[in-house]
């Protein structure tokens, strides 16, 4: 097994042909492309975790190893890569990474692997794994980088998305990330991620607030906007909408007074009143849950109560505009 992750005959994967026909002449016979099945390899070597450093991977041919802290089992997984996307570079942009031991298989979404990063989700809980390449070329780049700081940061003078981007944090059921920002933000998902599972958007424009030049009435019917706003101690995700009997709205804000610890509160605002969640709150992903039972529980507690509000709102709403009696 080479360096690069994918193999080709011509260029960088590796394809076997599976057809059972016998081809007499290459002038005469033509191979179907859907014979042709394609293996997709991860790049051998020791993947870290930029979650949690103690966790690692260790990748020879196609098997995966887990390893933490430096203890390993004794055997590891089978890995399969199916239903693959490619980018230009021959990373892969999508498909799913299938680990395979005896009776026991896991599966994860892929978000996107290349020679010297692995970012995966985790099917079907959503949580967000990502892993880097272990090698000296890799360790200079994180330093340069200073993903590991070499110098102290006041951390009062950071808003809240340069205090937290690149950490993922679970309330015991789901799971976000925060994100590095890269380039124009377009959506909700260039920030958090995977998608907020209580948020959708609506029809209409795109605002990073404050935003001078962003209008944000909604005289119109069937019209409205989604928006981001960055504050020094909060991030806020919310769309606003005019239908044809009412305005409304939704969103939902982060924030942190405690150490180690996210919280969120989701807001609507809807025919009757504006309304919102209990606080719930968000532990590191490498947190020991055993340790924080209640919190979860109130956590799924806060999240149920929004939910049925919520629907009782739109069931009352209903009565209230369509029902004659």
């Amino acid at each position: 097994m080479k360096k690069l992750f994918l193999f080709a005959l011509t260029s960088l994967f590796s394809c076997n042909n599976n057809t059972d026909k016998t081809i007499d002449s290459p002038l005469n016979s033509e191979l179907n492309s859907s014979d042709i099945k394609y293996e997709y390899f991860i790049s051998n070597g020791t993947w870290i975790s930029t979650i949690d450093s103690l966790s690692e991977v260790d990748i020879m041919d196609d098997v995966w190893l887990f390893n933490y802290n430096g203890e390993k089992p004794e055997s590891g997984y089978k890995y399969q890569i199916t239903e693959a996307d490619l980018d230009i570079e021959n990373s892969i942009t999508g498909g799913y990474l299938i680990l395979t031991k005896g009776f026991n298989t896991l599966k994860y979404g892929i978000n996107y692997i290349s020679e010297k990063e692995m970012k995966l989700i985790y099917l079907p809980r959503g949580n967000f794994q990502s892993y880097i390449k272990k090698d000296a070329e890799l360790v200079d780049e994180i330093n340069q980088e200073s993903i590991i700081p070499q110098a102290p940061i006041d951390s009062n003078k950071l808003t809240f998305l340069e205090k937290y981007a690149g950490t993922s944090w679970t309330n015991g059921t789901d799971t976000i990330i925060f994100k590095n920002l890269k380039g124009e933000i377009t959506d909700w998902s260039d920030v958090v991620g995977p998608e907020m599972w209580y948020l959708y958007s609506v029809d209409g424009p795109f605002f990073v607030l404050p935003c001078e030049e962003c209008y944000t009435g909604n005289e119109c019917h069937m019209c409205g906007y989604n928006a981001i706003q960055f504050n020094d101690d909060t991030l806020e995700l919310f769309w606003e909408y005019q239908n044809d009997f009412y305005e409304e709205g939704e969103g939902v804000k982060f924030y942190s007074s405690k150490q180690n610890v996210i919280s969120s509160i989701i807001t609507r605002g809807g025919y009757f009143e504006n309304y919102e969640s209990s606080e719930i709150n968000w532990f590191p992903l490498d947190a020991d849950l055993s340790t924080i039972t209640k919190e979860i529980s109130d956590n799924k507690k806060a999240l149920d109560e929004f939910l049925n509000r919520k629907e009782v709102e739109r069931e009352e709403t209903a009565k209230e505009l369509f029902d004659d009696d």
